[in-house]
């Protein structure tokens, strides 16, 4: 089984867990702010790895991964715009993170694949 589709199965399950922590404490912060975020980072992870099962080619890889990235870094300023919707940097933070998850995961992967190791 590939790594990039046991990356898919558990951050489905991991973006299903739903976590409830008390509001008063400090760590509390930190932890709506990560949770708020965390979908980004999923969504990059998630779709990258449905390309990796799908693409086969390096360029056309390289060329998904990098219109997820700027797809969703054109939607988190357009939430600018959009009533109900809030910018926020955290987000394309994470986006950025689970491209660099996803890029590293695949490079690691060929280097595998040509080296033999």
């Amino acid at each position: 089984m590939k790594i990039y589709l046991r990356i898919f199965i558990a951050l489905i399950l991991v973006s299903l867990v739903n976590i409830e922590q008390s509001a008063t404490s400090i760590d509390s912060v930190y932890y709506s702010a990560i949770m708020g975020s965390l979908p980004n980072l999923l969504s990059v992870v998630i779709l990258g790895s449905l390309g990796q099962i799908f693409i086969k080619s390096d360029l056309t890889f390289y060329k998904f991964i990098n219109g997820i990235l700027v797809g969703t870094i054109i939607y988190e300023f357009m939430q600018i715009n959009i009533d109900g919707r809030v910018f926020d940097w955290l987000d394309l933070l994470f986006s950025i993170l689970g491209w660099l998850l996803i890029r590293l995961l695949y490079q690691r992967d060929n280097y595998n694949i040509y080296n033999k190791v």
